[in-house]
């Protein structure tokens, strides 16, 4: 595992095999296959979720710059 997926990667497999094995959990191959789709649709929406909360907090202190 080489470290945190950025933006634009998908969770692969393997990286969710690693994980299963540090917290001693077998999967199957089903189960590795929807915990792969799963997690990479929950990563994309913390993604999404932390750009808007950047945009939220930021339109404040832009809108205060321009005004003056």
């Amino acid at each position: 595992m080489k470290g945190i997926n950025m933006a634009n990667e998908q969770i692969t497999r393997e990286e969710v095999e690693h994980v299963a094995s540090l917290a001693k959990l077998a999967l199957t191959d089903a189960e590795a296959d929807m915990f792969t789709d799963h997690l990479g649709k929950i990563f994309d929406i913390v993604i999404f979720l932390s750009g808007a909360f950047l945009v939220f907090f930021m339109i404040e202190p832009v809108q205060k710059y321009l005004n003056k």
